[in-house]
C-alpha cells in the first residue's frame, strides 16, 4: 500500500515506487514529497532486515523505514539524514534537520498534510505530530553510492526498539535498547523524504517475541526478570502484566 504524507500541499509530488519479489525489494525513483510504502501484514514481536542505497550522487535527504504502522496518522519512524541542512518550506514553521539516524513515534492530530510533513522533516519533537524517540549522537549521515544493511527489532509487550546499521560488515550505528510503549504492533514498509533513486533490497520480515540472549542484561532493572519459553512472555513474580 502507497501512502503520501502531503495530499493537501504538494511540493515535490508524490513518490513513484516500484515492488518486486513479494515486497523483498522496493524502488525509489524520484525526488518526491514524503511517503511510504507498507505491506498487508501486521506485526506484533518483529525481525526486520534488508540492504539499502541511493544509487546516484544527487541530494542529501532522508531515507528510512516503518514498523508498527496503524494509519497514516500513526507508526514509527527509522529516518535517516545524509546532511544536515532547514527545511526549505517555511510554513507552517520553521524546521531543521540533523544528519544520521533517527527514531521517531508519529502519533499525529491532524494526519497526512503540512503541519506533519514538517515534523517529519524535524530532528526535534513536534507536539501532537512526531516524538523523537533517539538520534544518533555521532550525526553520521548515510553517503551514495554505498550499501548499508540494518537489524531491527520490535519487542511491544516491553516496548523494546532497537536498530543496528552496517557497512561491510561493520557496524556504525547502534541505538542501544529504546523503550516506548505507544503502538503494539502494525504494518511495515519504507519512507522517502525529498530523496531520489534509493533502492531497498534483501528484505526479510518475521514475528519474534524472543528476548535475545544478548540483550536480556541491557534491560532495565524491572525487566530483567523475564524469561522467554516458546515464544511467550513468562515473568517471575506476581506484579508483571
Amino acid at each position: 500500500m502507497k501512502v503520501d504524507l502531503h495530499p493537501d500541499l504538494i511540493e515535490d509530488g508524490s513518490p513513484v515506487w516500484m515492488v518486486f519479489n513479494g515486497g523483498k525489494k522496493i524502488t525509489s525513483k524520484i525526488r518526491a514529497d514524503a511517503g511510504l510504502v507498507v505491506g498487508c501484514d501486521a506485526y506484533a514481536g518483529l525481525d526486520f532486515s534488508g540492504s539499502v542505497v541511493v544509487r546516484n550522487k544527487n541530494d542529501n535527504d532522508f531515507i528510512g523505514l516503518v514498523f508498527g504502522y496503524r494509519s497514516n496518522s500513526q507508526f514509527y519512524l527509522v529516518s535517516w539524514k545524509a546532511k544536515s541542512d532547514k527545511y526549505w518550506v517555511g510554513w507552517p514553521s520553521v524546521v531543521k534537520a540533523d544528519a544520521g539516524l533517527h527514531i521517531k513515534l508519529v502519533n499525529s492530530a491532524t494526519g497526512p498534510g503540512a503541519y506533519l510533513r514538517n515534523a517529519l522533516y524535524s530532528t526535534e519533537s513536534v507536539k501532537d505530530q512526531v516524538k523523537l524517540l533517539w538520534q544518533d549522537p555521532k550525526k553520521q549521515g548515510w553517503k551514495h553510492l554505498l550499501i548499508y544493511s540494518w537489524q531491527l527489532i520490535h519487542r511491544p509487550h516491553i516496548g523494546l526498539i532497537r536498530i543496528k546499521v552496517f557497512r561491510l560488515g561493520k557496524l556504525i550505528v547502534d541505538s542501544g535498547n529504546v523503550f516506548d510503549k505507544t503502538i503494539k504492533g502494525g504494518r511495515i514498509g519504507v519512507y522517502a523524504f525529498s530523496q531520489e533513486n534509493i533502492e531497498w533490497h534483501k528484505m526479510k520480515f518475521e514475528c519474534n517475541d524472543k528476548i535475545p540472549k544478548n540483550l536480556m542484561s541491557e534491560l532495565p532493572p524491572d525487566l530483567q526478570n523475564i524469561s522467554v519459553v516458546d515464544n511467550t512472555y513468562t515473568w517471575n513474580n506476581k506484579s508483571g502484566p
